[in-house]
């Protein structure tokens, strides 16, 4: 399919994917999860490529999170639709045999957040954000973020980021498990890929294999099911409809609780 929210480049092998929407920090939708999707399926399929790059255009973000003024129209059906897609995207980068790694070049929050977390090892800018303040828009994030999270830094860890909506910087992300490795943000995109480099001087076979095996370990389909329920459910209350209003209004919400 011809993209227009993403954009593809490869070197010496490794395919770099990066998330092209500048202008909303590289927000995600139903279009650029669809697009993600396929060149995510299209990367495994090729024997020629060994390893795929996710990252974001510009400076400001790898991905702010989901698109505020999509969800602003979206129903229940609509969410529940968004979020079986999103679930297919998280399963396709854990599903491919070869290493797929994030490199977080700014914020990383929400969905964005959830991205970094599906992917084998995350690489950080210095100037990487990490957080899941999707509660704040009325919402829980619907890739897979929440058991991922629990996975890397503990259930304890994981509900003071999701109830505060703290976000916290490159150190403090690689302190706790998120980030694999922060690098100068001089040389980041580059000295990710010398970094991936040195992952493929593995074994193909076994990496795919182990992988494999991490995947099975970590994921659960029924915690997996639950989330796409309970995304959807969101988009039954006013606190959805009025979160993302005050987003968009760029002022406080007001909940009811309803």
């Amino acid at each position: 399919m011809p993209y227009s929210d993403i954009i593809e480049e490869d070197r010496d092998g490794i395919r770099i994917v990066k998330m092209n929407r500048p202008e909303a920090k590289n927000a995600i939708g139903g279009k650029m999860a669809a697009e993600l999707l396929d060149a995510i399926t299209t990367f495994a399929r090729k024997p020629d490529l060994k390893a795929l790059v996710l990252t974001g255009a510009g400076d400001a973000a790898f991905c702010a999170g989901g698109d505020i003024k999509e969800m602003e129209a979206m129903d229940y059906r609509a969410a529940r639709e968004f979020a079986v897609a999103a679930h297919k995207l998280v399963d396709a980068i854990e599903g491919t045999g070869k290493p797929v790694v994030s490199a977080v070049n700014g914020l990383a929050l929400g969905a964005g957040c959830d991205l970094a977390l599906a992917c084998d090892l995350c690489f950080a800018s210095q100037s990487a954000r990490f957080g899941l303040p999707s509660l704040r828009v009325g919402v829980i994030t619907p890739f897979g973020g929440m058991s991922r999270l629990i996975d890397r830094v503990g259930v304890s860890k994981a509900k003071s980021m999701i109830f505060t909506g703290t976000i916290i910087g490159a150190e403090e992300a690689k302190a706790i498990g998120i980030a694999y490795s922060v690098l100068p943000a001089s040389d980041f995109l580059q000295g990710t890929v010398r970094q991936v480099h040195e992952i493929l001087k593995r074994t193909p076979a076994a990496f795919a294999l182990g992988k494999k095996l991490l995947v099975a370990n970590s994921t659960s389909k029924s915690a997996d099911e639950e989330e796409i329920e309970l995304y959807a459910s969101c988009f039954r209350t006013s606190d959805q409809k009025e979160g993302a209003l005050a987003f968009r209004q760029k002022r406080d919400p007001n909940f009811t609780g309803t």
